[in-house]
């Protein structure tokens, strides 16, 4: 199910349910979640042919295996998304792209999340766009403690005014295409 709504921020907000959940770990395989990209890009089809969105820029946001996607679609689309964000993002599935990723990428992580805070890191250093890794201090993996997606939300809203304000405005003609998964 794909649900696409354009919220009253002018954000464009995506909800993706995905049913290929490992039921032993409550994890995506790697497998499973190099398929998301494609969400990400009918995502990006449907604000391009749309008359109200189409002139706006796109910015992708995922959290957990959905930033390995973002990552994902963004390097199969050069020049189409002004910015990525990912949070407590399991990068570690889109490393194999990190060297192709044009797109600025803000990484966030929480501070007591070891296992993705060594992943960001390693990929962050792969990275050859313009790049940050903000560590959300005392945040686990979900971003419960209090006070945590504030952050979150604070550093992502930023991160995309910054490179929103430098996109064409229209920044990507083309409103249709393929993407190779």
């Amino acid at each position: 199910e794909l649900d696409l709504r354009v919220s009253k921020n002018l954000f464009l907000e995506r909800d993706v349910s995905i049913d290929t959940v490992n039921e032993r770990t409550g994890f995506l395989t790697a497998q499973a979640s190099s398929k998301i990209p494609v969400l990400f890009f009918f995502g990006y089809t449907w604000v391009r042919n749309d008359t109200r969105t189409n002139t706006l820029p796109i910015g992708y946001f995922g959290a957990s295996t959905g930033a390995a996607a973002s990552l994902m679609a963004a390097s199969r689309m050069p020049g189409s998304v002004a910015a990525v964000v990912s949070r407590g993002g399991r990068v570690d599935l889109a490393k194999r792209v990190a060297t192709k990723l044009a797109t600025p990428t803000l990484l966030m992580v929480g501070e007591n999340d070891p296992g993705v805070l060594a992943a960001n890191k390693d990929i962050l250093q792969q990275l050859r766009c313009p790049k940050r890794l903000v560590i959300i201090p005392e945040a686990t993996h979900l971003f419960k403690e209090h006070g945590a997606l504030e952050q979150v939300a604070q550093h992502a809203a930023g991160w995309f005014l910054q490179y929103f304000t430098q996109a064409p405005k229209n920044n990507q003609t083309k409103k249709t295409g393929t993407i190779g998964l």
